[in-house]
């Protein structure tokens, strides 16, 4: 009575000696699907690194046009300071 109990509640058996088989084709699914959760991992892995360089990368070009900004208003005073000099 119990093996007939474990072989209703297994989905896809309908005998015992079944059961093996069902076995090793889960373990082959496992198998298949940790090898994708690797693939995934390695791929989320990739991303991050690609966002922290872009993250960078856009952090040392606001740092740049920050620097350029303060270029250009010293140039500019320059420009207004020569202009007063020329002009007296």
């Amino acid at each position: 009575m119990a093996l007939k109990s474990v072989v209703k509640e297994i989905p896809g058996i309908t005998y015992f000696d079944e059961i093996p088989n069902k076995v090793s084709a889960l373990q082959k699914e496992i198998l298949l699907n940790m090898r994708k959760i690797g693939d995934i991992t390695e791929n989320l892995s990739r991303l991050e690194v690609s966002l922290e360089m872009a993250n960078i990368g856009k952090q040392q070009a606001e740092n740049e046009s920050a620097l350029s900004r303060e270029k250009v208003k010293e140039l500019l005073l320059e420009v207004v300071r020569l202009k007063k000099m020329v002009s007296t």
